[in-house]
């Protein structure tokens, strides 16, 4: 797992975007956990499953939903 540099938030090993701001992630800086308590999202450009509160695909950088500005 990997922290974003840019919001810091957690995201999953091996991602290469983050899913909160859609920064590209250097995999360099694990973390322990990341949240799974809502369902999942799927990509409408790439089809990867991605985790809860993922704004952006973590294989290909597209948006995904609207983003909560009070997260």
């Amino acid at each position: 797992m990997a922290r974003c540099p840019n919001c810091q938030k957690n995201n999953l090993a091996g991602r290469t975007i983050c899913y909160a701001c859609g920064t590209a992630l250097q995999n360099n800086n694990p973390i322990e956990s990341v949240e799974e308590d809502l369902p999942a999202t799927i990509c409408s450009a790439c089809g990867l499953l991605n985790p809860p509160r993922t704004f952006f695909c973590e294989n290909c950088g597209n948006q995904l939903g609207v983003r909560d500005e009070c997260s």
